[in-house]
């Protein structure tokens, strides 16, 4: 405003806007305040689940169709008591498949969860082996490879999302 209570405009042909000077560095904006965006909620692969994430789901699905196809094998063969046997050394791949369902939803509680549940079927597994019960050698497979899986840094980013 100028003394008359008027606005200024500047004139075009003597106040020209002041342009950067081309040999002068810029400053670099490095840091997720300057960049836009905050590491925590940084989306990895522009919103796609992560690779080892995926892996996981499909090795959960894989392992509980396994499972479920074995148990019905077994039990119309060798009957009920046999099943049971089945059911309890593929009970932990269940509920880890059922959780797969939620990995593209879910959070840090879905992924800690399932990294723990892991470990339980890889110790069953253990257990089946030593006393040549299912599921044995796959239990421990999977159950650490899924651990694994679980446990890395692009899962952990995946699950921490924002929603």
């Amino acid at each position: 405003m100028t003394e008359q209570g008027l606005p200024h405009y500047p004139n075009p042909e003597t106040e020209l806007p002041q342009y950067p000077n081309p040999e002068q560095e810029l400053p670099q904006y490095t840091s997720p305040e300057y960049a836009g965006a905050h590491y925590a909620h940084y989306q990895p692969n522009n919103g796609r689940m992560p690779g080892v994430v995926r892996a996981a789901r499909v090795i959960s699905f894989l392992t509980a169709g396994l499972g479920f196809v074995l148990t019905v094998l077994v039990g119309m063969r060798f009957g009920a008591e046999s099943a049971g046997g089945m059911t309890f050394g593929f009970l932990f791949a269940w509920i880890i498949a059922i959780f797969a369902f939620q990995f593209g939803s879910g959070g840090r509680g879905v992924r800690t969860t399932v990294i723990t549940l892991s470990i339980i079927e890889a110790v069953i597994g253990l257990g089946g082996m030593a006393s040549m019960q299912p599921p044995g050698p796959l239990g421990i497979i999977v159950g650490i490879l899924t651990a694994c899986l679980m446990g890395g840094q692009s899962a952990a980013r995946w699950f921490n999302r924002p929603r």
